[in-house]
């Protein structure tokens, strides 16, 4: 049920008054007028009816938003699309090539990127660094103390059958 005072509130509202303000000419508290009139105080926009560029569905929405599709989906499909070409499905295996072709091309990048004589300069830096050799004596000894974890698993479950 609606109040009969959102009206004069909204109107109250417009003309820049506060809430406290509103409230005060209702004779009520500032927090009640804000949830008469709501958390923004401002007369629903209008709405209007468009269809959208992608999937040809009419949707709703406010006047104010300027909208082509319906969702983001519809958006993001629509950017794939080739002007005047119909959307491409791609096999599995096409699609592993092109992955393939994409990841070898990411590969030259960082390869050549190595290369730079300053990077190589900067890398062999951190090498001499401790923090590369704590990582590096921290990696050995998690790796051998995950095998000898591995091993006596293996030497547990052997002994075992044995009895």
């Amino acid at each position: 049920m609606e109040d009969p005072r959102k009206k004069m509130m909204l109107q109250l509202k417009k003309k820049n008054k506060t809430n406290r303000e509103i409230g005060e000419v209702f004779k009520i508290s500032d927090e009640r007028v804000r949830q008469i009139i709501g958390n923004f105080g401002h007369i629903p926009s209008k709405k209007t009816k468009t269809k959208c560029a992608y999937c040809k569905k009419i949707f709703i929405h406010p006047l104010s938003e300027k909208r082509k599709y319906c969702t983001k989906q519809c958006y993001l499909n629509n950017r794939m699309l080739i002007p005047g070409k119909p959307r491409r499905e791609y096999t599995k295996k096409e699609r592993q090539a092109y992955d393939k072709k994409r990841n070898d091309k990411r590969k030259e990048y960082r390869d050549e990127y190595f290369q730079r004589p300053e990077v190589k300069k900067r890398l062999e830096e951190y090498r001499k660094g401790t923090v590369y050799k704590n990582y590096q004596n921290n990696y050995k000894k998690k790796k051998y103390e995950k095998e000898n974890t591995k091993r006596k698993k293996r030497k547990n479950t052997i002994h075992k059958r044995g009895k």
